[in-house]
């Protein structure tokens, strides 16, 4: 799978082993995360890497991550 970021042009392959689950950032809604970053999202308890980030059209910032369990969320 070729993911494209929108807002750089800089494409990601997700591998679902290349998770680090030793070096991750928990997720937080205020934190800025970079292509490729490994994260924890608390609710879900799942741990998932950053494939994409987006601007949208009202001008607000998003990711798109790959999670182990719940897939693909924005």
């Amino acid at each position: 799978m070729v993911i494209v970021d929108l807002s750089t042009n800089e494409q990601t392959k997700f591998i679902p082993e290349e998770i680090n689950l030793e070096n991750f950032s928990e997720y937080s809604p205020a934190k800025t995360f970079v292509l490729g970053e490994s994260i924890y999202h608390k609710t879900w308890d799942d741990y998932g890497r950053v494939i994409a980030k987006e601007i949208s059209s009202n001008g607000q910032n998003s990711i798109k991550v790959e999670f182990q369990k719940v897939g693909q969320k924005k």
